[in-house]
């Protein structure tokens, strides 16, 4: 496929006048402001110059602040596509002809069914390919073979991996009618046998995902709009990777795409947020994985009085602490730490230490379609994420229903992940 077929997609965004039925030019242009022609502009520049990445973390910002301008998914779908990640590809290609319906020309269309169409097989070939025995090293003598490549835990015959729980599935009121509109309405979801991680992915086993080639290294700093430098210098101290004595707390300041990579690369993807859900509270309703008591140092790791004191000595910053006692750790801890907050099926860290990324794009919950229970109406590029991090000073943040919402690009200090396997509905 030709570069140049896609640059005119670009360009015409934002210059008004453009004769292409697809892009609505004068709508798209009435809506950006200096800045955000600016910023398309660069995008533009970065995606002539093969910068695809860079591109990509552009457009997401204009397509956050502007979701009207569906087109900026196609954009997005041709990032992705070029840099050969199926995953964000199929999700704002098949985005982009969901909104557009009948508003696309047949060519559009035909090119854009292509595009996922290849994305669905390179999908379908990534989760086939095999891990391939260790060669011999050319300098070594033949009787010594170069060391294997390090690869994921064995999956047992139970379906799980080792480090994994099973959840037997069922139905189960998903929701909080104490929560913000966000949590409501309270409503029935049902979902099949499942298995997810005991805890939250460790930067031991995410190095294990680097040395095999399948993860790029983090970067270990944050990453949002509008960051000043200062701040991200003063923020990603707090990042998990590359820090001695770091190997068993959660990998943070991995972005959605990072996360994503990780969970396939080790046989699995991320949870929906109804399996999540569903593990950190079962069906009885509970508030909290534990049950109803309030969070405390026992049960989980959030901003105790040993946090406070960090942020006002390192930050000189007053956070109020959430429980009076010293929970153990100013800000992560390693994971598993805390099995009294573990969750009806045993999962351990569904509150607190760092919130975690799912797959589901985040969307109101009064749009749930009756055929699917568990995904709704999408608001584009916001992903779910769940349990609250190290910092939470409120104990809402803890609560099993309670959802965030994070540009996938972004990378935070208490943000990581888990990974799940199996039935996906």
């Amino acid at each position: 496929m030709a570069l140049a077929l896609r640059l005119p997609l670009f360009i015409a965004i934002v210059a008004v006048g453009t004769s292409l039925p697809p892009l609505q030019p004068t709508v798209l242009a009435a809506g950006l402001d200096a800045n955000s022609k600016a910023t398309l502009k660069e995008a533009t520049r970065l995606y002539k110059q093969g910068q695809y990445e860079e591109a990509a973390k552009l457009l997401t910002e204009l397509a956050v602040d502007h979701p009207e301008m569906t087109n900026l998914q196609r954009n997005l779908g041709a990032c992705y596509y070029y840099m050969r990640r199926p995953e964000p590809a199929l999700s704002n290609l098949r985005d982009y002809l969901a909104h557009k319906k009948n508003d696309i020309t047949a060519d559009d269309k035909q090119e854009v069914e292509r595009w996922i169409d290849e994305m669905e097989k390179q999908r379908a070939q990534n989760a086939a390919v095999p891990v391939a025995p260790p060669l011999a090293s050319p300098a070594a003598p033949a009787s010594q073979p170069a060391p294997a490549r390090p690869r994921p835990a064995p999956q047992p015959a139970s379906g799980c991996a080792a480090n994994q729980v099973s959840i037997p599935g069922g139905t189960f009121w998903m929701g909080d009618a104490d929560l913000d509109k966000d949590s409501k309405p309270v409503h029935k979801v049902k979902l099949s046998p499942y298995c997810i991680d005991k805890t939250e992915v460790t930067v031991a086993a995410f190095r294990t995902c680097v040395q095999a080639g399948e993860c790029a290294p983090p970067s270990a700093t944050i990453e949002w709009k509008d960051l000043k430098p200062e701040d991200k210098t003063k923020w990603s101290q707090f990042c998990t990777w590359g820090r001695g004595g770091m190997d068993q707390h959660p990998i943070n300041c991995v972005d959605w795409n990072q996360a994503t990579a990780y969970c396939v690369w080790a046989g699995g993807r991320l949870p929906t947020e109804a399996e999540w859900e569903f593990a950190a509270r079962g069906r009885d309703g509970r508030k909290y994985p534990w049950g109803d008591e309030e969070p405390d140092a026992t049960r989980l790791n959030a901003c105790g009085p040993e946090c406070a004191s960090m942020a006002k000595e390192r930050l000189a910053l007053t956070w109020n602490p959430i429980y009076p006692d010293n929970d153990g750790w100013a800000a992560t801890a390693p994971v598993g730490k805390y099995p009294k907050g573990a969750s009806p099926f045993g999962v351990l860290d569904m509150a607190g230490n760092v919130w975690e990324w799912t797959g589901d794009e985040f969307a109101s919950y009064s749009e749930a379609n009756d055929s699917n229970q568990h995904r709704y109406g999408r608001v584009e590029l916001l992903r779910v994420d769940r349990g609250g991090g190290w910092n939470g000073n409120h104990p809402s943040w803890f609560r099993a229903a309670n959802r965030g919402r994070t540009v996938p690009g972004n990378r935070s200090i208490n943000l990581g992940f888990r990974c799940a396997r199996g039935a996906q509905m």
